[in-house]
């Protein structure tokens, strides 16, 4: 079950963990992966509708279908035409899959390999959180390094402090 197990559960102590540093505002929490996270995101995220606002996928693979699907949730998908690693046909059948139970994904096709084009992540914040987009950052970067271990090493809070400085880079860079 993907909405269960130890991701889910590694993610809600991760939750925990952060709401107890910072302020997290549960309705804007928003999912973004890249690759095998892109895939990941959208299975967890699918499986989880009422705890994220939103899903942003750039250049997933494939999503497991959740089991009681809620259709109303925003999915963005933004893939490259000429990925090599996880091929632009394999998304057109999974996108299929999604809008065969209702989902309308706002699917963003590039020129582009397997990588994140920075426009289409601009759009994807913008599409997700709108003017409150700068928020995402921290809560994203300390989530990811509590949902890959039970408890953060010093090179997870060496990792985190690195996104942390990306992602203040890019902040002033939009």
């Amino acid at each position: 079950e993907v909405a269960g197990g130890p991701d889910a559960a590694n993610f809600d102590v991760a939750l925990a963990e952060l709401s107890k540093r910072a302020a997290v505002d549960r309705a804007r929490l928003v999912l973004l992966g890249f690759s095998d996270g892109a895939s990941h995101a959208l299975s967890f995220g699918l499986a989880r509708p009422k705890t994220f606002r939103a899903i942003l996928a750039m250049s997933p693979g494939y999503a497991f279908a959740p089991r009681r699907p809620d259709p109303s949730q925003p999915i963005f998908i933004a893939h490259g035409r000429r990925d090599t690693v996880l091929p632009a046909a394999n998304v057109r059948e999974m996108i299929e899959g999604l809008e065969s139970v209702g989902y309308r994904p706002e699917v963003r096709w590039f020129n582009g390999g397997h990588r994140i084009d920075p426009d289409l992540l601009k759009a994807a914040l913008d599409f997700a959180l709108g003017k409150y987009r700068r928020g995402w950052r921290l809560a994203a970067c300390r989530a990811s390094a509590f949902a890959v271990n039970d408890k953060p090493t010093k090179s997870d809070w060496e990792v985190m402090a690195a996104n942390e400085r990306r992602g203040r880079d890019l902040a002033r860079a939009t």
